[in-house]
């Protein structure tokens, strides 16, 4: 006799509680669960950190905690388990808000006809019912989802999509096995440094340079100052220089425990074509493993993209535990907030 399966879908708004149910089932998708998992993870060490500086006045105080700041789990029970089958996070930034990033447990939802859309049904009226449409200008995830999911929110909330994808691109991993070093080092006249208060000008600049290449989220001069100053102050930004001018950038974000990310790869266009940015990448990356004892670095590369080629010389590739392809899908109408 099968076993009567049923889905239930939880609601989290406390971070730190979030990460604990959801912990022991996520142990072997630690790269491509961290779009996910990487604000609460921050998010649980800030509020942490705030109950200390009530009686340290030196530490700085926590920031305020987004009210539509909440995740949802979906998981499949029967009478001997309960399997975690996908994560939906609904998360504000500095610079307002992250799209509506979807992960699934690879295997958990299989493609038969029907199942993968009753998932992404589920997850879509419980998500009108936290959080107001309009908000919901764009999802991103593995492919399969996200198609399940727009079609689904399009006719809940009458939000259509955008006519072609915001982004398309695949999740690659960089681990210390991975990791390919470079026999040659960095010229005299270049240094890879941490970026400093110094060249927030040169970074905002090259932020706003940067936001343009996506076309869906352009920055004012103001909006991408302030983007560089968080960056610099969070000590998440390096730059490449040479002969003292700032030619790439490179971000790490989206941090957790065992992972983090890299992005806003830029090069000014006078400074291309001459290895900078695969230099500082290849720093970059191997400083957060062998440094800030990171076990894993990701990244997302669009399919399209030819700089697929400097990371796979790096020693990014596709995970093997999970579909590698993401989407971003785009809501028209939609109040659209920035990442």
């Amino acid at each position: 006799m099968a076993l009567l399966q049923t889905t239930k879908i939880l609601y989290h708004q406390d971070a730190s509680e979030f990460l604990s149910i959801v912990s022991p089932h996520i142990q072997q998708d630690k790269a491509s669960v961290n779009i996910v998992l990487a604000h609460a993870w921050r998010l649980s060490r800030t509020l942490s950190s705030s109950m200390q500086s009530q009686d340290d006045p030196r530490l700085e105080p926590a920031p305020r905690v987004a009210a539509e700041n909440f995740w949802l789990t979906i998981w499949r029970s029967s009478d001997k388990e309960r399997i975690l089958v996908a994560i939906l996070s609904s998360v504000c930034g500095e610079l307002g808000r992250y799209p509506i990033f979807l992960w699934s447990k690879p295997g958990s939802v299989s493609q038969r006809a029907g199942e993968l859309e009753s998932v992404a049904k589920g997850i879509v009226v419980e998500l009108a019912s936290r959080l107001p449409p309009i908000h919901v200008f764009s999802v991103f995830g593995g492919s399969s989802l996200v198609e399940a999911f727009a079609s689904a929110w399009s006719a809940q909330t009458g939000f259509k999509r955008a006519p072609s994808p915001y982004y398309h691109a695949t999740l690659a991993t960089c681990s210390r096995q991975t990791l390919v070093g470079s026999s040659q080092e960095i010229p005299q006249t270049d240094i890879i440094r941490i970026a400093e208060e110094k060249d927030v000008g040169m970074v905002a600049m090259m932020c706003g340079e940067f936001a343009k290449l996506s076309v869906h989220f352009p920055l004012s001069a103001d909006r991408a100052a302030l983007e560089a100053e968080r960056l610099i102050s969070h000590k998440q930004l390096y730059v490449y220089e040479h002969n003292k001018a700032i030619a790439s950038i490179c971000a790490v974000t989206r941090e957790t425990q065992s992972v983090v990310a890299i992005t806003k790869v830029y090069t000014s266009p006078q400074f291309r074509k001459n290895g900078y940015a695969e230099r500082l990448v290849r720093y970059v990356t191997e400083r957060m493993l062998a440094n800030e004892g990171k076990n894993i670095v990701v990244l997302y590369v669009g399919l399209k993209n030819s700089a697929r080629r400097v990371y796979e010389r790096i020693g990014f590739s596709p995970p093997i535990e999970s579909n590698a392809e993401v989407l971003e899908v785009g809501f028209v109408g939609t109040e659209k907030g920035h990442w």
